[in-house]
């Protein structure tokens, strides 16, 4: 992978998450992966939550699913999208993120 707009991992992705839908030995592999990333995800969201940084309101359980999944599919936007090419799509994604974690003012 050459970084995140290689579009070969995206397409090795797509497949990959499809795949875990039909082997459960993908499912686990990737499962135990995704629960890796959260928890890492979780405890960065506590910190931010203590320092006032991110909404306390958030869960950061249920945060840190819903990042993984913004984060997978992300890459796959230009994809979906060819309009939008990957530097947009990252540009659009961070300020969608920020303001998603960002606490009520």
């Amino acid at each position: 992978m050459k970084g995140w707009d290689d579009l070969t991992h995206c397409r090795i992705l797509f497949e990959l998450l499809a795949e875990a839908g039909r082997n459960e030995r993908i499912r686990a592999i990737l499962t135990e992966n995704t629960d890796g990333v959260r928890a890492l995800l979780m405890e960065a969201l506590k910190a931010g939550q203590s320092r006032g940084e991110v909404d306390p309101d958030l869960d950061p359980k249920h945060t840190s699913a819903v990042l993984v999944v913004i984060l997978d599919a992300a890459p796959m936007l230009p994809l979906m999208a060819s309009d939008i090419g990957f530097k947009e799509s990252r540009k659009l994604i961070t300020t969608m993120v920020s303001r998603f974690l960002r606490p009520a003012t």
